[in-house]
């Protein structure tokens, strides 16, 4: 569940999230990623966010949660450089796949929606700032580059065996020349 366990108060009849159920599931899911990115969502709507998260659904999962729950995951985590990124309404995008087309979402995302901001983010275990994420966002993903990979080793063959094709052409051209040669023993 990405917003966590609800309880509900008899007292009040409000819905209370259960903060270390949704600590635990938000250590879990940064755990389990390839990479997080930590944005300020302040001036959102909420059909803004649940675009973002139909967005990224492919890739990742976003999670919105109070500032002091990612804080304490992220130094539970050993990630205690990635706490300077939490700063005011603070959400994160976990990697689930593929952390390019994570960022490339993300950044999308962000250049249509200027009210949310890249802050930074984590690639393993090293920390990112918003302009290396940007930069991120700005390379090829992995089924790029997987693609481009195939399409090289297909045209070098192409052209190995075209260049045998001509060369065996040329060769038969020869030949028929060859044939073609008046016999002069017939004189």
């Amino acid at each position: 569940m990405e917003y966590g366990i609800r309880n509900t108060s008899m007292r009040s009849g409000m819905i209370r999230f259960d903060k270390s159920s949704m600590l635990d599931e938000v250590k879990s899911s940064i755990k389990d990623g390839q990479a997080i990115f930590i944005f300020r969502y302040k001036g959102l709507r909420t059909s803004e966010l649940e675009e973002l998260r139909k967005t990224v659904r492919l890739s990742g999962k976003v999670f919105v949660c109070k500032n002091s729950i990612l804080k304490v995951a992220l130094k539970d985590i050993s990630l205690e450089k990635a706490v300077q990124f939490v700063e005011g309404p603070s959400a994160i995008a976990v990697s689930t796949t593929d952390p390019c087309v994570l960022s490339k979402d993300i950044i999308k995302f962000a250049s249509n929606h200027p009210a949310c901001v890249v802050l930074g983010g984590v690639l393993g275990k090293e920390v990112l700032t918003a302009s290396v994420v940007k930069q991120l966002a700005g390379l090829p993903s992995r089924q790029e580059i997987l693609g481009q990979v195939a399409w090289t080793a297909q045209s070098a063959v192409y052209h190995f065996i075209w260049t045998l094709n001509g060369i065996i052409c040329k060769f038969l051209y020869v030949v028929e020349q060859i044939k073609n040669i008046p016999d002069r023993k017939a004189e």
